[in-house]
């Protein structure tokens, strides 16, 4: 089963922002994400639904919706302590 990757306005702002080579790292791993959103270098984010995967010096958070055949990002961003806030 193929998913849809969809981005939440956070997580478009940021990947425009990346620098080439963040980038294609960041876009080949949404890419592998349509295949199987729960990679081998995924982990749970303890406490809730998401998931998190990194990504060079980022991290891509994001919700799999089984039902509907969605992985929804909700955050691509640098690790700091703020990464993981409001989640």
């Amino acid at each position: 089963m193929k998913y849809k990757i969809v981005l939440s306005r956070e997580a478009e702002k940021a990947i425009l922002h990346l620098n080439p080579k963040d980038f294609l790292a960041v876009s080949g791993i949404l890419h592998s994400l349509e295949e199987e959103p729960w990679l081998i270098r995924s982990k749970k984010i303890v406490g809730t639904n998401l998931y998190r995967i990194r990504v060079r010096n980022y991290r891509v958070i994001y919700f799999v919706d089984n039902e509907h055949g969605i992985v929804y990002v909700e955050r691509i961003a640098r690790r700091s302590e703020s990464t993981y806030k409001g989640l």
